[in-house]
């Protein structure tokens, strides 16, 4: 095994102890549950789809999460600067809250920054208020061509907040990250397109299947970056998601009130049970042909892969099945071998696309039973396996973490900046 400390950044211990602070404060939100407005002017349908289905998720640094952060904190700044012109700004709901719009059963939300009214250009108007931070290469851009031309997921997102909220009119405020300089820019409201917005918002929560990809070449501009790219144009992994959510699943369909059916439990879809299948458009090397029912009731679909081969994907892998566990770690290659080889499904075979969220502390039975510095994790590793940490059946580097797994002791190392944990489940894979 390579020494992990090698992944470790080149910076100060400060620096890097800023920054694991905002990559753990950043992992510890709660992710969103509900596709969000904020994004719904993005050009990819499919990305948000994925998104939404929980089958991506995207995987920031702690630099990135504290630029993130770095634009709430110029909000107060805004708002500061409209009131000493002598508007009447409201950024806060009567609970401290921001402002929450909700469309399409409480599974499409957006949190807006508030309204104003006294505006200069037009002072007897409210004004919805979108504030945002900028670069100054994109601040130059937005300058020259306006909101809906440069930024038209901020355009979109302002169509919505205008259409849910009733106001007619938005304030758009941005400023240069580098020079300090101020952009407004006042948009009507545009009825057309913002319905637009939530039909689309609606196609893409109701759907079953990815819409089409905005394009067929994975390493065209569009695609290079998206989080959602290895399972859209295909991995060495059969299904490349993050982790199993009922979401992803057959069985569960979004109902009133932001919340999912399970079809076969018939409650709420909050728990990944045994009898989860994916949705046949998340297998991208094969199309369904069948869909059967084993003896206890419980339901198969059955894939022709685009080589020919005829497999199952069920949760009866006595019976030659392959359940959901299994095509979120075996190779894709697996299932393209035609006749009725089987590739053997083992704990040293299996890897996941994703170790940290396979090891995460949210999975159930995993618990991190040491956590120190990097340079003691080979011995604390010896001392309690009575083994050297050498051969794992995979390792894996992300933002701001490297990992190395080891089967024999269904065990991670995680190294964060200076830190490392180890990691154990008591569920195989």
């Amino acid at each position: 095994m390579s020494d992990l400390s090698t992944a470790l950044p080149t910076k100060s211990a400060t620096v890097e102890a800023i920054e694991a602070y905002w990559l753990k404060r950043g992992k510890s939100e709660e992710p969103r549950g509900y596709l969000g407005a904020s994004s719904i002017g993005k050009a990819c349908s499919r990305e948000l789809w994925y998104s939404f289905r929980k089958c991506s998720e995207p995987e920031f640094s702690g630099r990135l999460y504290r630029l993130f952060n770095r634009g709430h904190r110029e909000e107060p700044t805004f708002v500061e600067e409209l009131r000493g012109i002598g508007c009447e700004v409201h950024e806060f709901d009567s609970e401290g809250n921001q402002f929450e719009v909700i469309a399409c059963e409480g599974h499409f939300k957006g949190h807006t920054d508030g309204g104003a009214l006294g505006i200069p250009e037009a002072p007897k108007t409210w004004h919805l208020l979108e504030m945002k931070t900028s670069s100054a290469k994109l601040f130059a851009k937005v300058e020259k061509e306006g909101c809906e031309k440069a930024k038209p997921v901020h355009f979109a997102q302002m169509q919505v907040y205008m259409r849910l909220t009733g106001l007619k009119r938005a304030l758009y405020m941005v400023v240069n990250k580098d020079t300090d300089e101020l952009y407004t820019e006042r948009l009507r409201y545009d009825s057309t397109k913002a319905r637009a917005m939530i039909d689309k918002a609606s196609s893409i929560i109701n759907a079953t299947s990815p819409p089409e990809r905005i394009s067929e070449r994975e390493d065209s501009w569009a695609c290079k970056f998206c989080d959602a790219k290895a399972l859209c144009h295909g991995s060495e992994i059969a299904v490349t998601v993050p982790a199993l959510s009922c979401r992803q699943c057959v069985h569960a369909s979004p109902v009133a009130d932001g919340k999912w059916h399970c079809a076969v439990n018939g409650s709420d879809a909050t728990k990944v049970c045994d009898q989860h299948l994916f949705l046949p458009g998340l297998v991208h090397f094969a199309e369904p042909t069948d869909s059967l029912t084993n003896k206890d009731g419980s339901a198969v679909i059955e894939f022709t892969s685009h080589d020919g081969t005829v497999w199952q994907h069920g949760p009866d892998r006595s019976a030659g099945q392959y359940d959901s566990n299994m095509l979120i770690t075996l190779p894709t290659v697996t299932f393209l071998t035609g006749g009725d080889k089987k590739a053997e499904w083992t704990v040293e075979t299996a890897t996941r696309p994703n170790l940290e969220a396979k090891f995460s502390l949210k999975e159930e039975g995993v618990i991190c039973i040491w956590k120190g510095p990097v340079e003691d994790v080979r011995g604390e590793f010896d001392s309690r396996y009575a083994a050297p940490m050498t051969n794992p059946s995979h390792t894996q580097e992300g933002n701001g973490w490297a990992a190395a797994e080891f089967c024999g002791q269904l065990c991670c190392v995680i190294i964060y900046g200076k830190t490392a944990e180890i990691r154990e489940t008591n569920i195989p894979f």
